[in-house]
């Protein structure tokens, strides 16, 4: 693997790792520093956030509240539903599917993700934080595969599945959410959306 290659794999595990873990994790300083040096890291500009004792209703109204003003369902079915009929669709169905025999292909469990325990509980397969997950996971096996041909696989399947399904949902449900006005997790989904675009 060539540095620029190596570099770009990098980039884009570290970036989907920190997505991962703001979408997991109720706010909180790390959190919050863990985010913005990243999208410093890579030139992303971000707005000013509040302390994040302030941002925790937030957290809650942008995905485990359905029906408030600031909630948009980052999940890939509801979002796929959203594109193709006008509305929301279930919480799983046939894209959930799909991504859960994706994730089946290669071993990942999303199941074993950690976190807040209301965020782990409302974790379905397609929901955005375990698609940042299962990509990160990817692009470090790409990194550390023994041998070139498992290095090849791992690349070639990080970009189908970020053309497939990530790179298909995740920019309209963070233009949905920045209806309800910017903020961290505005700023969360616009890093995936690179983090993903990395990976195409």
């Amino acid at each position: 693997m060539d540095d620029e290659t190596r570099q770009i794999a990098q980039t884009a595990a570290v970036v989907l790792e920190v997505c991962a873990e703001a979408l997991l994790n109720e706010p909180s300083d790390k959190v919050l520093s863990d985010v913005r040096t990243v999208a410093d890291a890579i030139g992303l500009s971000c707005g000013d956030w509040p302390e994040p004792e302030e941002l925790r209703q937030r957290y809650f109204d942008r995905f485990l509240v359905p029906g408030g003003t600031y909630y948009v369902p980052a999940n890939e079915n509801c979002m796929y539903g959203y594109l193709r009929d006008g509305e929301y669709g279930h919480g799983q169905g046939p894209r959930s599917d799909q991504v859960l025999r994706c994730y089946h292909a290669v071993g990942f469990d999303y199941l074993l993700l950690s976190g807040s325990p209301e965020a782990v509980d409302a974790l379905v397969p397609d929901s955005l934080a375990a698609e940042c997950a299962f990509l990160a996971y990817l692009k470090r096996q790409q990194l550390q595969a023994p041998d070139q041909a498992q290095r090849k696989t791992a690349e070639r399947l990080a970009r189908q599945f970020a053309t497939e399904h990530m790179g298909l949902w995740l920019e309209p449900a963070r233009i949905l959410m920045l209806r309800s006005g910017a903020d961290f997790y505005t700023d969360v989904a616009m890093l995936a959306v690179q983090g993903v675009a990395a990976c195409e």
